[in-house]
């Protein structure tokens, strides 16, 4: 166990409780009790980031403040710490005194206040990171329901060996290849263009992100020739 030295006569002090150091820092930091889980003291960067004022904290456990999204995160936290377990970027979810739900990454460590076992917790914001993967992954998702329901065959290939990364079922119903026939083989390999070198030429005419339409005739898996419109 750590040690956070602190002398008899500061106590109770809210400018000489913690190090100047950490007052000043701008990462939310907190000191509270292990076994109650009330707060000892919070530095002006965590009353900033939960919109409490000092005298509504100390004293009281992030419980008490409705803090906790999830009780399991806060049962995982202090398990990890009772079991002597390094806590570091350990994420969870807390909610403000406005109701708004973080996402943050605790990293905290037992330590001995005048004798009194409590926990030292420092947290990272990462709430923006979180709504941007969320975002992300809803879009890919709805990304994936188009790709997969459009009429028209849709593949994507990689530019610099036409290696096959995607390909929708439409795909799979003009060439009559299987996804997994496609998807890792280069279009060369599978044959697909009558004419190889009309492709190539297709690609070298077009500046990256720009788009063209030419008359193209391709070939299904049993040999058949099909005359389309490749954009």
């Amino acid at each position: 166990m750590s040690e956070l030295t602190v002398p008899e006569s500061s106590i109770g002090s809210p400018d000489q409780r913690f190090p100047a150091l950490l007052y000043l820092s701008p990462q939310p930091i907190s000191l509270s009790e292990l076994a109650s889980g009330r707060f000892i003291e919070v530095n002006q960067a965590w009353l900033d980031f939960f919109g409490f004022a000092r005298d509504e904290v100390i004293g009281k456990s992030r419980g008490d403040l409705s803090m906790w999204v999830s009780m399991e995160d806060r049962t995982r936290l202090r398990r990890a710490l009772e079991q002597g377990t390094l806590v570091r970027n350990e994420p969870c979810q807390c909610r403000k005194k406005s109701g708004e739900i973080a996402d943050i990454l605790f990293t905290c460590d037992p330590v001995d206040f005048g004798g009194l076992p409590c926990v030292y917790a420092a947290l990272n914001d990462v709430t923006a990171l979180r709504r941007a993967e969320r975002l992300l992954a809803l879009s890919e998702e709805r990304f994936g329901r188009i790709f997969d329901a459009v009429p028209q065959s849709i593949t994507i290939a990689r530019l610099s060996d036409s290696v096959f990364l995607e390909a929708n079922p439409a795909s799979e119903r003009m060439y009559g290849y299987t996804r997994e026939e496609l998807v890792g083989q280069p279009v060369q390999a599978l044959g697909l263009w009558v004419d190889p070198e009309e492709r190539s030429r297709a690609i070298e005419s077009l500046p990256v992100g720009e788009t063209g339409t030419i008359e193209t005739r391709m070939r299904h898996k049993s040999g058949r020739v099909i005359d389309a419109h490749c954009t």
